[in-house]
């Protein structure tokens, strides 16, 4: 039984880390202001989804801004526009974002 039960938390965490987004903040993105906001407003107008919080996984600041961010993940390579704090947008590692908001990504 104990065996069974380890087999069920392992499956839920990797579930869990599958509604996951992969990826890293590009480095030194020296966006002003304006551009961090209309960043933000065309995330929210392409995904038709507004957030007052970070979309990182653990995070609840309200301080948020559109960032740029490469995706690790291989089915969806690129550049994606985020809502991130400024914490996460300067994290230089690679962070999971939450799954139940778009990324919007940035035509080449």
């Amino acid at each position: 039984m104990d065996c069974i039960s380890r087999s069920r938390n392992i499956l839920q965490i990797n579930k869990s880390t599958a509604s996951m987004y992969r990826v890293i903040p590009v480095e030194n993105q020296d966006i002003s202001p304006d551009k961090s906001h209309e960043l933000l407003k065309t995330w929210e107008l392409k995904s038709g989804q507004k957030t007052n919080l970070c979309i990182e996984k653990l995070c609840t600041n309200s301080h948020i801004e559109g960032v740029i961010v490469l995706s690790l993940d291989k089915q969806m390579e690129g550049t994606y526009i985020a809502p991130l704090c400024h914490k996460h947008r300067d994290a230089g590692r690679e962070i999971l974002l939450d799954r139940s908001f778009r990324l919007i990504k940035i035509e080449d």
